[in-house]
């Protein structure tokens, strides 16, 4: 990449740095000369991987008659005369070019600049690897948004552009915007994207790879445009200097300054208003700041309110004819006579101000389709907060080390701030001083700062003092999202728990640790809330086990970690071992557990601070012992998975592929005595047995017969087969409004260990209240179709069963009609439905309740009846496949009401027959006969 040029005459001190090489040869004195003869020289600076060896290549030999004879298509060999006068200079080395650069390209020659690319709707999909190619190329992404633009934005965008036919380019869907910076930006971007003409485009430019659907700023001046165009709120860039700050200070605006200078200002008589410079503005603010005489940090913003009422820029209330301060105001009037007078030929004249621009709005369209705006978040990725109640800091802090988290213990944060004097130290230290409750936006600031210092590890544990549902939601809508609640049971609750924990606790955000015999909470069964969960994914090399995991990825959240394609891409690399890992892959042999654990490792922990908790590991473990350095790394509860094939099947599916032999010779080590040795001595191994006929049988004839084919019908098997096992359980709470199904449902929960309930309406609700994307798409739903999507309830249901390792969950308000079901049993394992049955006289109560005062009001009438129905045909569709446990009631039952009706319909325990002495049985066995 070509950063900076320079044209320019050589000093001889500059010519002779460039000839240091030449130094003491006969050459030296006449190369020196020819550097500094005219017309001058032009000087590029390079930049990339290998520049140097490149450019030295490209240049070829300094001698051009060797060149002529041995590179006869590098430069010197083109243009060189003589080793004197060769045409073209090269720095020999990483030194060289460091001294050559900063004496012919000086400080302050090379700027950071800042310039807009936008990713077009047609390469959207791909904008993971725009981003990729772009921060290789050295950018940094200060700013992006994905939006709409509609096509009168367009048009004013490429106004000035010679392509700005192509505006419906911009409109055809959603587009990404990135404000990009470092040094020559602007000249950077344009030779990274390369010309739109495809023909034209270098192999290496992303113009060649993608095609023309990127915009870069044409120059620097059109760039700061561009960035104030879509990013009004970017403050300038660079940064003005002293004389540009002055002349904006004490200039007048562009409107005074067509005003006759003799006017005064002060007369109150006149019918105009003039603009003061904003010196003038700010002079007048603090001679009204001295009449008042605010104290402290009120002085702050008394002025702050005075400038902002005083604004020239915008609407002012009439002038005021008394005494007090008189107010700026800006011209409300589209035209005033300013200047008169008589020209040389005697004709009279008058100039006029021309009317005032108006402002054109920008018309932004979210991506959500709402005119809501989505709440602004600091984080590139979403931390994972964990708030705390009951337990103390040295408890928490041992967790931290242990785990891996940020310890934030909010009151010391807000102390060291305090002691510090930084600005929001110095705030709070004014509320602190008047013994009232710091303001909700200042802490909020200091665990925002806080977070962003520790964002490499994302992970925190937040030790607050939320006492009200209000705050916890003020600070999920201005820091972040809570994932869960820890809640240590004490004696003494703490503050805030008996309102915050209910409210959570509907949204399966809540885990409290069960406590001992003697009423303590172990470490141990606090650690098991942060545990990862693993499946090992392990199967011969001939299935595709990479689609079974991606699939889990997208279905269940699991984190897909392939440790085959982690040692290939270390194989290749030219680390340390390369070569041994590369070896034992190309034949088939099992990796080392010090080379192929830390890679799996690695891999891990940078998931879990993007929030992962759930992987499922690909061919792996391969030893005993590299489970053992997994697991005693990281806190984890593992769960290995078989995918249980013959190995004739195995030899036949290696058959097919492309490497044959390397594949057969994988599958024998597959089927080694030491590998079965291995997978027999894993903990709890679940098999899925796979079988080449059945799957043949089930489908014949209903698909292709060639091996492509074939893969794509095993596909489809093993994630049937696979899904089964992994699908979260679900138990449903049912019943009529009023009947107490909202008091059932945390009782079913309580029957299973790590089984939490989660009320689906509610959990919908505080999505929106967030004001994330997601709630905003959910609230545009529920605008345009009057409910959510499922998919979308689902999808946050699968990520709270996820948080903790949970496998099962309670839902209530979920199924509202029998048309939901086959969504729900699509993604969960629905064991059993319980529903609160009501004879006649309770549901005369309910809807009593439910009509209230409108007993006369037909919609409500018909909503009832509505309920009334859905209901009755949910029950008939569990009851019909036999996994309806009906409660049957006469009256609302309370909570021990309920729980003596579900320990009423629980199944007896079977007893367990005695264990039979060897040989007793057969002998009465005998007698019988």
């Amino acid at each position: 990449l070509a950063v900076g040029r320079s044209e320019l005459m050589l000093s001889s001190e500059q010519a002779e740095l460039l000839c240091e090489e030449l130094k003491g040869s006969s050459v030296y004195k006449e190369s020196v000369k020819s550097l500094c003869a005219d017309p001058g020289v032009i000087a590029y600076c390079f930049e990339g991987p290998g520049a140097i060896g490149k450019c030295q290549l490209l240049c070829g030999p300094s001698d051009p008659a060797y060149c002529q004879a041995h590179a006869p298509t590098s430069l010197r060999a083109i243009w060189g005369l003589s080793t004197a006068k060769n045409a073209f200079h090269c720095s020999a080395n990483l030194a060289a070019a460091d001294a050559e650069l900063r004496a012919l390209f000086p400080a302050g020659t090379l700027a950071l600049q800042r310039t807009l690319c936008i990713v077009k709707p047609q390469l959207l999909p791909k904008m993971l690897e725009v981003r990729m190619a772009l921060e290789t190329a050295g950018f940094t992404i200060l700013k992006e948004k994905q939006t709409f633009i509609t096509e009168s934005r367009a048009k004013e965008f490429l106004a000035e552009e010679k392509n700005k036919a192509d505006y419906k380019d911009y409109s055809k869907g959603q587009v990404a915007i990135l404000v990009l910076c470092r040094l020559e930006a602007v000249a950077v971007l344009q030779q990274v994207i390369g010309p739109s003409t495809l023909a034209e485009a270098p192999a290496t430019s992303l113009s060649s790879r993608f095609g023309p659907h990127l915009h870069a700023s044409s120059s620097l001046k059109r760039a700061a445009w561009e960035v104030r165009f879509f990013f009004p709120e970017l403050g300038s860039d660079p940064i003005p200097g002293n004389a540009e700050v002055r002349d904006f200070i004490f200039r007048k605006t562009a409107k005074e300054s067509m005003n006759l200078k003799t006017l005064s200002p002060t007369d109150t008589a006149a019918d105009y208003s003039m603009d003061p410079t904003i010196q003038q503005l700010i002079s007048q603010g603090l001679w009204s700041l001295c009449q008042v005489r605010p104290k402290g940090l009120q002085a702050v913003s008394w002025f702050k309110d005075w400038l902002a009422e005083n604004n020239p820029n915008t609407k002012a209330p009439p002038r005021e004819t008394n005494n007090a301060m008189p107010t700026f105001k800006p011209e409300d009037r589209t035209k005033r006579f300013v200047e008169t007078g008589v020209t040389a030929e005697g004709m009279v004249f008058t100039v006029e101000a021309p009317a005032p621009l108006i402002d054109k709005p920008i018309v932004e369209v979210d991506v959500a389709q709402g005119q809501d705006q989505v709440a602004p978040n600091a984080f590139d990725v979403p931390p994972y907060v964990v708030l705390t109640y009951g337990g103390d800091a040295p408890l928490y802090e041992k967790l931290c080390e242990e785990l891996k988290f940020v310890y934030l213990d909010l009151p010391a944060l807000l102390e060291a701030e305090v002691a510090a004097a930084t600005r929001l130290g110095t705030e709070m230290q004014h509320f602190i001083h008047k013994k009232e409750p710091v303001p909700a936006d200042l802490t909020h600031q200091v665990l925002k700062q806080a977070m962003l210092k520790n964002k490499d590890c994302n992970r925190f544990l937040l030790q607050c003092s939320f006492k009200t549902v209000e705050e916890t939601k003020a600070f999920e809508a201005a820091v972040a999202t809570i994932s869960f609640i820890l809640a240590i049971p004490m004696e003494t609750p703490a503050a805030g728990m008996d309102e915050v924990l209910p409210y959570y606790t509907t949204l399966g955000k809540v885990r409290v640790p069960a406590p001992e015999e003697d009423g303590t909470v172990s470490y141990d069964a606090i650690k098991t809330f942060f545990k990862c969960r693993f499946l090992y994914l392990i199967c011969p090399p001939a299935l595709p086990f990479s689609a079974v995991a991606i699939f889990l990825e997208e279905k269940y959240g699991y984190h897909c970690v392939d440790v085959r394609s982690l040692l290939s891409e270390f194989a290749n690399s030219d680390k340390p071992d390369a070569e041994l890992v590369k070896a034992a892959l190309t034949k088939g042999k099992t990796v080392d557990a010090s080379l192929a654990c830390p890679l799996v490792l690695a891999e891990v922990e940078k998931m879990r601070a993007l929030g992962v908790n759930n992987f499922v590991i690909c061919d792996f473990p391969q030893t005993l012992k590299q489970i053992e350095f997994l697991e005693y790394r990281i806190p984890c509860i593992s769960r290995p998975l078989l995918l249980d094939l013959t190995k004739a099947d195995a030899e036949d599916l290696a058959s097919m592929t492309e490497s044959e032999v390397q594949a057969l010779l994988k599958t024998e080590c597959f089927y080694s005595e030491e590998s079965k040795a291995m997978i027999a001595g894993l903990p709890d191994l679940q098999k899925v047995p796979i079988s080449l006929a059945e799957i043949e049988t089930s489908i014949e004839g209903q698909g292709p017969s060639t091996p492509a084919g074939l893969q794509a019908l095993i596909l489809e098997a093993l994630r049937l087969k696979v899904e089964a096992p992994l699908k979260p359980k679900a138990t449903l709470a049912l019943g009529l409004p009023g009947s107490g199904s909202e008091v059932l449902a945390p009782l079913l929960a309580k029957m299973s260990p790590n089984t939490y309930f989660v009320d689906c309406k509610m959990l919908l609700e505080a999505e929106i209240q967030r004001g994330t994307k997601v709630g905003m798409a959910i609230k545009k739903q529920i605008e345009t179709n009057g409910k959510p999507s499922l998919s979308t309830t689902l999808k946050l249901l699968k990520e709270v069963v996820g948080l903790t390792c949970s496998d099962s969950i309670v839902l209530y308000n979920a199924v509202t009609s029998v048309e939901d079901i086959p969504a729900y049993e699509e993604d969960f394992d629905i064991e059993k439905a319980w529903a609160i049955e009501g004879d006649e006289k309770a549901i005369s109560t309910w809807r009593g309740l439910y009509l209230g005062s409108s007993t006369e009001d037909e919609d409500m009438i018909k909503a009832w009846g509505q309920e009334k129905k859905q209901f009755g045909e949910v029950l008939a569709y569990f009851e019909a496949k036999e996994h309806l446990e009906k409660l049957a009631v006469s009256a609302t039952p309370n909570e021990e009401e309920l729980q003596a009706l579900i320990e009423a319909a629980m199944p007896e325990p079977v007893p367990e027959e005695p264990e039979v002495p060897e040989g007793e049985g057969d002998e009465e066995e005998e007698e019988d006969e």
